[in-house]
């Protein structure tokens, strides 16, 4: 016989129960030993419970059927319809939580509400207006005679949609990233061709000195060199206009000298 002791931190007094029971079927324990099999499993912490609640009697002495009673009324008492229907009608999706772990949640939260027929109504309303994907809602909104499972399917489909178009769009996006840092290490077929005169290098070699007159020397032996004018500063100390046009590409904001 193998099952770990009761813990209600990891599990429901009912759902122990349960498996408790399956295991008395499998290993075919009979009426009379299941009062030792249940007092040594359910734990120390619920055994003293239950000593204290038959002092002086001892527990081993007890019927099965009052000791699981006992244990039922303390682990778990019944529920308040009212305060249990509260409880469902408050619960929305959560951030990051799943279409199908909200469903779930939904579910376990119907189970002492008693509604009965009305299950399946109150668990598709409670979706619609609890979703966070307000497109999906809008949809769902839209639809009639919509039942909760297809509620679930519609919500389910177009959260899968949404998940993929933003990997798309994140891969293409990266892509491009990629594409465009590799044509920037490209040569250009412009200045392998360029015969334009002398005096346009002398032109931007001028605006160069005319604009960064006025600089210190903090950067003059750094490595740091400025993409606009190719000079030893940060491009955010830069005093070339951004509109200027560089005579390599025809780009503005930046001079041929480091096109």
């Amino acid at each position: 016989l193998a099952i770990e002791a009761f813990d209600p931190a990891n599990t429901t007094w009912r759902r122990w129960l349960q498996r408790l029971q399956g295991v008395f079927l499998i290993f075919g324990i009979k009426e009379q030993a299941r009062v030792p099999y249940l007092l040594h499993y359910v734990g120390p912490t619920a055994f003293d419970m239950l000593s204290d609640r038959l002092d002086p009697v001892d527990p081993f002495t007890g019927q099965y059927n009052d000791l699981v009673q006992i244990l039922q009324d303390y682990y778990a008492p019944a529920p308040l319809e009212i305060a249990e229907n509260y409880s469902f009608h408050q619960r929305k999706q959560q951030e990051g939580e799943s279409v199908q772990q909200y469903v779930a949640a939904l579910r376990k939260l119907s189970i002492h509400c008693k509604f009965g027929n009305y299950l399946n109504t109150a668990l598709r309303n409670q979706l619609v207006f609890g979703l966070r994907n307000k497109k999906a809602q809008s949809r769902l909104l839209e639809k009639s005679d919509l039942d909760f499972e297809e509620a679930v399917r519609i919500a389910v489909t177009m959260e899968l949609s949404d998940k993929s178009s933003a990997q798309m769009k994140d891969t293409n996006t990266e892509a491009a990233s990629v594409d465009y840092l590799k044509a920037g290490k490209k040569p250009s077929r412009k200045n392998a061709g360029d015969k334009r005169p002398m005096q346009m290098a002398t032109k931007d070699d001028n605006y160069i000195r005319n604009n960064n007159n006025k600089f210190s020397n903090q950067y003059k032996n750094s490595n740091i060199k400025c993409y606009r004018c190719g000079k030893g500063h940060l491009a955010n100390k830069c005093n070339i206009d951004r509109s200027v046009r560089c005579h390599n590409c025809g780009k503005l904001g930046h001079l041929r000298a480091v096109c």
